[in-house]
C-alpha cells in the first residue's frame, strides 16, 4: 500500500521534478506536490498546505537553494529539507548543511532520495512527538501550579471555617430550643459545612494537603486557641492551661496543630463535665 507524502519542489525544470516524483513513487509513496521557482511563489505555496518534505535544487535562474533555505527558516515550520542539485561542490554542501539542509543529494544518483526521505520522516515525526510531550509536560507543570494555588487557598480558607463552626456550635448549643436565633446560626453552620466540602474538592483537586511547618511557640498557640476551646466546650467544663516555661519551640504547621485541639473539644464537653467540688484539669 502506498504512503501519502506531499512534497514540496523547489526546482526550475519540470524534467527534474518529474524524475524526483518518479524515484519517490518508485520507493513506494503516493505523491502530491508542488513545484515552485521564485521566491515569490514559495511565500506564496507557504499559505497553500501543509508539506511533509521540501526538495531544493542548489542553483536555480531566478532563485537559490541558500535563499530557499533562508526563507523557509523564517517560516519556523521545521520542514525538513533536502538539497537536490547537479553539481554541488563540498564547501557548498556545508554551507547548506549549516543553513539547515538535512542532506544533500547529486541528481545523478537519485537511489539515495528514498532512503533519506525516509529517515527524514521519521525524524520528523519524532521531533512532532518530542514537541507534543513537552506541551504536555508544560500544560502538567501550569496545571500543578494552579493545584499548589488552589491548596493554599483551601488550606487558609479551611483554617477560617473552622473558627466559623466552631463559635457556630457554641452559639447553637447555648440558645435553648425555640429560640428562634437558633435558626440564624443553623443556617450559618449549614453554609459553613457547604463551604467545606468546597474546600474539600479543592484540596483534592490540588491532590494534596498543603502543609506550611513553622517555627512555632506552642505555649502561644494553646492560649491563642484556648478562648475558642471554651466557647465549644462550654460551660460544663473548666478549662485550665499549665504552661511549660522551657517548652523548645516546634517546627509544626499552626493551623493544623490547633485544629487537633479545637477538634478535640466537643469529646471533652462529652467526656469530662464539670464535678461539683474539682474542675477538670488536663495533665501537663
Amino acid at each position: 500500500m502506498s504512503k501519502p507524502i506531499r512534497v514540496w519542489i523547489i526546482e526550475d525544470s519540470e524534467d527534474d521534478a518529474f524524475f524526483l516524483l518518479r524515484e519517490i513513487r518508485s520507493g513506494g509513496y503516493d505523491t502530491s506536490h508542488i513545484r515552485v521557482d521564485t521566491p515569490e511563489a514559495m511565500k506564496s505555496a507557504l499559505s497553500e498546505d501543509s508539506w511533509d518534505i521540501v526538495l531544493i535544487d542548489h542553483v536555480m535562474p531566478l532563485f537559490s537553494g541558500p535563499a530557499a533555505l533562508d526563507l523557509l527558516k523564517e517560516t519556523g515550520l521545521g520542514l525538513p529539507a533536502i538539497i537536490v542539485s547537479g553539481v554541488i561542490g563540498e564547501d557548498a554542501a556545508v554551507d547548506a548543511m549549516r543553513a539547515g539542509a538535512r542532506d544533500y543529494i547529486l541528481k545523478d544518483r537519485l537511489n539515495r532520495l528514498v532512503p533519506a526521505i525516509d529517515r527524514e520522516l521519521g525524524e520528523s515525526r519524532r521531533r512532532k512527538d518530542a514537541k507534543a510531550m513537552q506541551e504536555q509536560l508544560f500544560q502538567s507543570q501550569k496545571m500543578e501550579t494552579v493545584g499548589r494555588l488552589a491548596g493554599g487557598i483551601a488550606h487558609d480558607f479551611n483554617n477560617m471555617l473552622t473558627a466559623i463552626l466552631g463559635y457556630t456550635y457554641s452559639g447553637i448549643r447555648d440558645l435553648p430550643e425555640g429560640d428562634h436565633r437558633r435558626l440564624y446560626f443553623e443556617e450559618i453552620q449549614k453554609a459553613a459545612e457547604r463551604a467545606a466540602n468546597l474546600t474539600q474538592q479543592l484540596l483534592a483537586f490540588s491532590r494534596r494537603q498543603i502543609i506550611e511547618p513553622k517555627i512555632v511557640d506552642l505555649n502561644r498557640l494553646v492560649v491563642d486557641t484556648s478562648t475558642m476551646i471554651r466557647s465549644v466546650i462550654g460551660e460544663g467544663i473548666e478549662l485550665v492551661t499549665l504552661l511549660e516555661p522551657d517548652l523548645y519551640n516546634v517546627k509544626v504547621d499552626s493551623g493544623q496543630m490547633a485544629r487537633v485541639l479545637i477538634n478535640l473539644a466537643p469529646t471533652l464537653g462529652t467526656l469530662c463535665p464539670r464535678a461539683a467540688s474539682s474542675p477538670w484539669r488536663p495533665t501537663k
